[in-house]
Order: structure tokens, then sequence, then C-alpha cells
């Protein structure tokens, strides 16, 4: 009979006991559940709220990225900037002979019209058909080669005829693929290409252009330009002007031309174009001069130029140094 009511007793303690487990874990269960509604508010509340304090993330380690070395380009290579380069000719004439074949030269000019010089046709004759003639004559030449295709400039210089003159004729060939494209000459103080031979020989150029500039220092330099674009003759003649009351007086009809520039005509091209391409005149913009028509500089045509070998221009359209 105790044994009976010994199990009674014990199994009686077991229903107390489970149920006061359960009892525990519907109430933690039911805290839980609270907690995290009360959290879930929360979060909805700081999120709708302007006020409320940021919520602290948590911190999280990011890869560190491994640097990659770029390569680095090879240096570009500096390129090479032509210069002139001084060299003798194969073979010279002896000095008297050379200075008489130059004479004959600059009083026939080899039997040819302009732009043909001294035989050499520009657009036609081969440069080693121009070094073959002019080296004999020449007392220097100077190349300046821009590729291996045949893209160069070549000076020669020459003896003038006077008798024991040290000055000299310089002629410059801008050649392309092997082929003489431009001749530039610096005739000296021969008197073949003066203004009346010039106009009796080609007639009247299409542009005539003047370019000047008054310096009370100096002698007021003024350049006369005559331009041919139908036949590729343009000839440049420097003269210092002469201050006569509100005018100038130029006079550039008696004297040799400053540079000849002939090439092979393929086209019309106006005087400042051609300026662009064959015949640097930066140093009217950099020394702040002139370059104007001829027409709008005086009322004398080229040809009373020609005759009276001057023509007066007023002072007021030309710049002061």
């Amino acid at each position: 009979m105790k044994k009976i009511s010994v199990i009674w007793f014990l199994c009686f303690l077991c229903l107390v006991s489970n149920c006061q487990a359960v009892k525990t874990d519907q109430a933690i269960s039911k805290e839980l559940t609270q907690t995290t509604t009360q959290a879930a508010e929360i979060t909805d509340e700081t999120a709708l709220s302007k006020d409320a304090e940021p919520v602290a993330l948590t911190r999280t380690t990011a890869a560190r990225a491994v640097p990659t070395k770029t390569p680095m380009p090879p240096p570009a290579p500096t390129p090479t900037v032509p210069s002139w380069e001084r060299i003798l000719p194969p073979f010279s004439m002896p000095l008297p002979a050379a200075k008489a074949a130059v004479e004959e030269l600059l009083q026939t000019n080899g039997g040819c019209s302009l732009p043909c010089w001294w035989g050499i046709e520009p657009g036609k004759t081969s440069y080693t058909d121009a070094i073959d003639q002019f080296s004999p004559l020449s007392t220097f030449i100077y190349v300046k080669k821009y590729d291996e295709n045949g893209s160069l400039d070549a000076e020669f210089q020459f003896p003038v005829p006077e008798t024991n003159s040290s000055r000299e004729i310089s002629i410059i060939f801008t050649v392309e693929k092997g082929i003489v494209q431009q001749i530039e000459i610096n005739p000296g103080t021969v008197h073949r290409f003066t203004i009346s031979q010039v106009l009796n020989d080609y007639g009247v150029p299409e542009e005539v252009w003047v370019e000047g500039l008054i310096d009370p220092t100096s002698n007021n330099p003024f350049t006369l330009f005559l331009y041919y674009p139908g036949l590729g003759i343009e000839v440049t003649y420097w003269v210092d002007a002469v201050v006569q009351g509100d005018n100038l007086l130029v006079c550039p009809g008696s004297i040799p031309p400053t540079i000849l520039v002939l090439w092979k005509p393929d086209g019309v091209e106006d005087f400042i174009g051609f300026t662009k391409r064959s015949y640097d005149l930066s140093y009217i913009k950099d020394e702040k001069r002139e370059l104007i028509p001829l027409e709008q500089i005086t009322s004398q045509t080229l040809e009373d130029i020609s005759k009276s070998g001057c023509f007066k221009t007023p002072k007021n359209i030309w710049p002061t140094r």
C-alpha cells in the first residue's frame, strides 16, 4: 500500500513539473514573440521617421583588391628635324670659267622662258639632271632631306660674273619624288628682270601687291610683288621709300628683282594662297606691316610705274614703327 502511495506521489510531481515547464516555455515563447513584434514596430517607425537615429550597420570587411601592374608604353621616338647639310660639288670648273658660264646663263636663261630657269623646268626636270648641270658651276651646295623618297630642298650657290666679287647668286630647288617642283632664285644685282623687262616679256600680272612700313630710324622698307599664277611666276622687288610731304615716293623701276619664284602652273591660285604654300610672309604680321593691292595705294598703273620707275602713295595708309 505504501508503494502505491509513493508511485502516485511521484506521478503527481511529474505532472506538476510538466505543467510548469509548459507554462515556462509558453511564457518564454510569448516573450520572444512580443520582443520580435516590438523590434519590427521600432524598425518600421525608424524607417518612417526623419529624426530617427540611423540604424547601426554591421561592419563588413571588404576583400582587398590586389593591384595590377600597368605596362608602360615604350617611349615615342623623337622625330628627326631636317637640317641643312653642306656638300661640295662632285667637280667644279675653274672660277673664271664658272663666272663666264654664269654670266651667259643670266643673259640667255639657257635658251628658255620663265618659269624655266637655266634649262631647268619645274614639274619636269629631275633633281639628278639639275645636279649634273649645276654642280660644275657651283661653289657650294646645301641639301635638306625630308624623306627617302626624293623630297628635299637643295640650295646652289654660284659666283657672280663681276670680277673679284665675293657675292654669290643662290638658287633653291624644292624637290618632290625626285622632280624639281619649284625654283627660288636670288639673282643678286643682275638687271635682266627689271619691271619694264618683265612687263615686256610676260605682260601685266594678274595681281600686284605692295608691302610697307614707315620707319623713322631706318629707310622705310617697301616690297613690290608681281604675281602671274597662270604662268607660274612671282617677282619680288625690295626698295626703300622716300618721304615727300604727305606722301611716300617708291621707286622699284630701275632695280633688279630680289627674289624670283617659279613653278609649274597647275591652276589659278590667288596670291595669299600662294604665300601660305610657298612664300613665307609671316614677318608682315609679326612686325605689324601692311600688305595692300597696288590699286588701293596709288592712282598710277603698273605701266606708268614701269615708264617712270616710281609711284607715290599717301603716308597715312601705312603703319609707323
